[in-house]
């Protein structure tokens, strides 16, 4: 069973989803919805659903992974980049999913890319 949902591309692209959702309901759980960062775990969130949805059913290309991954690295070195403080709880968020997020998009184009034998 765990080898049918590790090696199973259309689970990360799932997991891909539930990740957004997760990060769409953040800023509520975790007390920075009125502030702008807010705004940016949102609109991330949408493109990373529909992105996930977009790898869901897609016949095996690899540009909704990348993008998934470049968003994902926007999101954990962001609120670096951007040197505004975005706080300790959206920052802590945007480090989790963010990484999450390029691990899981990697990990989906490295089974893309693996031959089919294995």
């Amino acid at each position: 069973m765990w080898r049918s949902i590790i090696f199973n591309r259309k689970a990360q692209d799932w997991a891909l989803v539930g990740l957004a959702t997760a990060l769409f309901l953040s800023p509520w759980f975790f007390g920075f919805a009125a502030k702008p960062s807010a705004w940016i775990a949102w609109f991330s969130s949408l493109f990373i659903a529909y992105l996930g949805f977009a790898a869901t059913f897609s016949r095996g290309e690899d540009w909704e992974e990348w993008l998934c991954a470049a968003l994902g690295a926007g999101l954990l070195f962001g609120p670096e980049a951007v040197g505004q403080p975005f706080g300790i709880a959206a920052t802590t968020t945007f480090w989790g999913i963010g990484a999450m997020t390029m691990a899981i998009s990697l990990w989906a184009v490295w089974l893309n890319r693996r031959p089919a034998d294995e």
